[in-house]
């Protein structure tokens, strides 16, 4: 089977699965979307600190000095980013991502189980809060995956900004420069964009096989390595059109493309497992 129909094969079967079990699923799809979405927004706005910052930005808008512009605007970055109020930022986010993570630990286990047909109860998004060595496995990755994307953006965002600097040095003319550094962002955009569905399957690897953080990244990219990888991101790029649909509707419709997404991935993920030899059946 190439790969087309091996994509159109397992989205078949995701609607199937989906149909079959859409009273549970847009529920549980419902409970995960106000987790992920609400109660982290819901913290931010109660801790996140509050600076009053009105009278220097009235003066950076009306400022004409570039000198006065770059003092005030540097005045202003010291008001935002204090040693206090960056300790917070920092405890908030963790604090998200110790939510974040077991939830959306639950929901890929949940939505493995639908693929397999399994009869589940909502509250089985819950189950990776079940004791603190789970919970914090799921805060764990999640925080990895985080720590790995921002260190590859970081790479990937400098890199077109390095190959401009090059190129001024070697006095190249802005007809060759621009098209070139235009492109350098695109190329950089397409490698970070792979790199990010690629370690998102490590959150499918540890639903299924329950197994240890470093193994789950590890197999991601173990089971995505050289043409697998531009696959996964097609595979994950053949559901835009629901994706924007959801942009469209402000998120709202994460609520019905939540559980044929994740129960596509979980599908994918296990028959690329199977294929690593990580599992012995899909």
């Amino acid at each position: 089977m190439n790969w087309t129909q091996n994509r159109k094969e397992i989205k078949l079967i995701s609607r199937q699965m989906y149909k079959s079990t859409a009273h549970v699923s847009v529920w549980a799809s419902f409970v995960i979307f106000l987790v992920l979405m609400a109660l982290p927004a819901i913290i931010r706005n109660i801790f996140t600190p509050v600076v009053d910052v009105t009278d220097l930005l009235e003066a950076y808008t009306s400022a004409a000095d570039p000198e006065a512009i770059s003092a005030i605007y540097s005045e202003l970055l010291l008001e935002l980013f204090t040693g206090r109020n960056i300790a917070l930022m920092i405890a908030i986010f963790l604090v998200c991502t110790l939510i974040q993570g077991p939830i959306t630990m639950g929901a890929a286990g949940f939505f493995n189980g639908v693929s397999r047909g399994q009869q589940l109860k909502i509250t089985s998004v819950f189950s990776w809060f079940k004791n603190s060595r789970m919970a914090l496995k799921a805060f764990w990755l999640t925080l990895l995956i985080y720590i790995i994307e921002a260190a590859f953006f970081f790479v990937l965002y400098m890199l077109p900004f390095v190959l401009l600097m090059v190129m001024g040095m070697l006095s190249f003319p802005p007809v060759i420069m621009i098209p070139i550094f235009v492109f350098s962002i695109l190329v950089c955009l397409f490698f970070l964009l792979v790199l990010i569905t690629r370690l998102g399957l490590a959150v499918y690897i540890m639903a299924i096989l329950d197994c240890k953080v470093g193994k789950a990244i590890g197999g991601a990219f173990k089971i995505t390595r050289g043409r697998t990888a531009f696959e996964t991101f097609l595979f994950t790029l053949s559901f835009i059109g629901y994706i924007l649909l959801c942009i469209i509707t402000f998120g709202a419709g994460m609520i019905f493309l939540m559980p044929y997404f994740m129960t596509a991935h979980c599908i994918y993920t296990r028959r690329l497992l199977y294929r690593a030899g990580m599992i012995i059946c899909e």
